[in-house]
């Protein structure tokens, strides 16, 4: 009987990995791979893991971003493969929508060239200039990604995830996609 869930989070430097039962507090874990994420992954999954059985893995959840592009795909295709082949729910949220549950809030990741990946007010996430950045949020109490301990956006992820599960919800594995927040050249 499948009694248990995984949450994911590869979105920056940071690994961070939960498992969380059924009923109870959430097991979190972090460690900094930076670029070595690719290698590292799959071994802290299966170590984080431990002696759980994986055919009692309920659902697994995944931060789609927004974050570092290798990364973010490393993460979902990870999730992905398991809701495939287990056949289980895969839940996915951004790192912007897991940082708080205050919808007033301001929420930012610095993304690369020194621009801003926020939201304002629950909207929606997009990629700033620093400059417009400030003027959106010069009345706005803030939140940044950035400043948070590195378990607690996965934490948060998958905290939600059980309570959607437990509601019935069951989105499929093909929905989880990254959000990249980036242009790219034409």
């Amino acid at each position: 009987m499948a009694s248990w869930g995984l949450g994911l989070d590869t979105c920056g430097a940071w690994l961070g990995l939960a498992l969380a039962p059924a009923m109870g507090p959430v097991c979190a874990g972090a460690w900094l791979e930076g670029r070595q994420l690719s290698e590292s992954l799959l071994p802290h999954v299966a170590e984080f893991v431990g002696e759980l059985p994986w055919r009692e893995l309920a659902w697994v959840a995944v931060v789609t971003g927004p974050g570092s592009f290798t990364s973010l795909r490393l993460g979902v295709v990870v999730a992905r493969t398991l809701g495939q082949q287990l056949a289980i729910p895969v839940f996915t949220r951004s790192a912007l929508a897991c940082a708080t549950e205050d919808k007033s809030m301001a929420v930012s990741r610095l993304a690369h060239g020194g621009r801003i990946y926020g939201a304002v007010g629950g909207g929606q996430e997009q990629l700033f200039e620093p400059e417009a950045w400030a003027m959106q949020v010069q009345d706005s109490p803030q939140v940044r990604v950035d400043d948070l301990l590195p378990t607690q956006i996965v934490t948060a992820l998958t905290l939600e995830s059980r309570d959607r599960y437990a509601q019935g919800e069951r989105p499929g594995w093909q929905a989880a996609v990254p959000v990249y927040l980036q242009p790219f050249p034409h």
